[in-house]
């Protein structure tokens, strides 16, 4: 049976901040608000969480009032890393973009759960992005809120322009695009449904001016507590999220899943403990549904979806269903082919 998990939702904190920008544009707060079914009291918490449904209808409403696409924009410009409290100063007190960048992932379940952001490092550049929740719907002015925030944190943390290489937002362009021109100070490239900043590795990796060991070390304490306390499960469905992109691939180990997270094999195994899962039922888990709903809803042969779910080949696909559901996929395919007819 699926595991229940957290609504998707996004920390107060940065709602208050987007609904202040929104604000500053000239909006009328009572009637966003009230759009959105909010109340003041429910943003009064900095680490309360908002159903992400809730944070899409005040988007919503706000571009409606303001006329204007760009609203991601001025929602970035107003989320600083202290909106983050002690995960923003374990950030500023890093010893370089990827470590500070690292550690915001590691601790983004107790942000949002609605979607992540990943970091990649290659020979010549490092990619820094979002991965998208397929099932979670959120607005294109929540992700370019996000992707705007990301290159002010590299902004204020580096004592040089941030060295740019692409600029990557996934809707299609619109009128006011200039305006992503300008603030990114780079082109950006459109409609690839892909959000994600490339970098020159070089400029990821060299030392921060206001690296300090002693106050990062204390601060990410914290973290652990701050976090670990008010988000139980997040975890779980970081996993759950990383698992689905990564089923297509043949690399779905814990040791990949852990690097993707930047934490340790052993630390991933006990904070899944934690949350009373384990990360093979999670594989597992995942896989039946996949496996279910291609069945239904699609005509991609069995070997097709044992690819798909990252299977050697459908004989062990085929054994793997059979203790799911105690039929074979051919068989399940056809009940539901011949009980859509009545």
């Amino acid at each position: 049976m699926t595991r229940q998990l957290r609504e998707p939702f996004i920390i107060s904190s940065w709602v208050n901040m987007c609904l202040e920008a929104f604000i500053g544009q000239g909006l009328d707060c009572r009637l966003l608000l009230r759009s959105a079914n909010l109340c003041e009291s429910d943003l009064e918490s900095s680490l309360m969480p908002v159903p992400v449904e809730k944070v899409n209808r005040l988007f919503d409403t706000a571009v409606i009032l303001s006329g204007s696409p760009c609203l991601g924009i001025e929602a970035g410009k107003n989320i600083h890393l202290t909106t983050f409290h002690a995960l923003g100063y374990t950030v500023i007190a890093s010893q370089s973009l990827w470590e500070g960048f690292s550690r915001i992932i590691r601790y983004q379940g107790g942000i949002s759960n609605a979607a992540r952001f990943y970091l990649h490092d290659d020979r010549d550049t490092v990619e820094l992005g979002i991965i998208r929740d397929p099932s979670i719907n959120l607005h294109d002015g929540i992700l370019e809120a996000s992707m705007c925030t990301l290159i002010r944190v590299c902004r204020f943390l580096s004592p040089t322009e941030p060295a740019l290489t692409n600029v990557m937002l996934g809707r299609q362009r619109s009128e006011g695009y200039q305006h992503f021109d300008r603030f990114f100070r780079h082109p950006v490239h459109w409609g690839d449904n892909r959000y994600c900043l490339r970098f020159e590795r070089s400029f990821f990796h060299r030392k921060l001016p206001t690296a300090d060991a002693v106050l990062a070390n204390e601060n990410e304490r914290l973290c652990e507590t701050y976090f670990g306390r008010l988000f139980n499960r997040q975890l779980t469905q970081q996993v759950r999220m990383l698992l689905r992109q990564a089923l297509v691939s043949d690399d779905i180990s814990l040791q990949s899943i852990a690097q993707m997270l930047h934490i340790s094999e052993r630390s991933l195994q006990r904070r899944l403990s934690h949350e009373g899962v384990c990360f093979r039922d999670l594989v597992d888990e995942l896989r039946q549904e996949d496996a279910e709903r291609y069945l239904k809803s699609t005509s991609m042969s069995i070997s097709q979806i044992a690819f798909r779910l990252g299977f050697n080949d459908a004989g062990n696909f085929s054994r793997a269903f059979k203790r799911w559901f105690s039929c074979s996929p051919e068989s399940y395919r056809q009940n539901v082919r011949e009980s859509s007819v009545y």
